[in-house]
């Protein structure tokens, strides 16, 4: 799907929209839930991607996070972190788009549907937004 961005959004859109199907049914029999890589780095990835359908219809019938945990590290770090484990050709190409990611995240983390954004910096501090 890479030289097909929208198809590509959906396909990520609707992976989220499962994930949120199956946290919502085990939320409602009163377990926690953990999602890494939930909606917020799919919208905050889409423009970088090339990618541009609105999809606040998708976000509305997703299951909204209470907190959302935002690791914000160096550049250089980040790097080091992917180069480590087993990365994708999406992570490896997001190395690219520094800063620009950053202020993606940035962006989309400012949306009231993320709930409470707890925020961790390069140096281990921890913010609360």
């Amino acid at each position: 799907m890479a030289d097909d961005p929208v198809a590509l959004q959906l396909f990520y859109a609707s992976t989220v929209r499962w994930a949120s199907s199956l946290a919502r049914a085990a939320v409602a029999r009163g377990r926690s839930i953990v999602i890494d890589r939930y909606w917020a780095s799919t919208v905050a990835y889409a423009p970088l991607r090339g990618e541009s359908i609105d999809l606040s219809s998708v976000q509305a019938t997703l299951l909204s996070p209470t907190v959302t945990v935002f690791v914000d590290i160096a550049e250089d770090l980040r790097r080091e972190r992917l180069e480590a484990r087993a990365t994708t050709a999406a992570d490896l190409a997001s190395l690219l788009q520094g800063p620009s990611l950053r202020d993606s995240y940035r962006r989309t983390l400012a949306d009231p549907f993320r709930g409470r954004v707890l925020r961790l910096g390069s140096r281990g501090a921890l913010e609360h937004a």
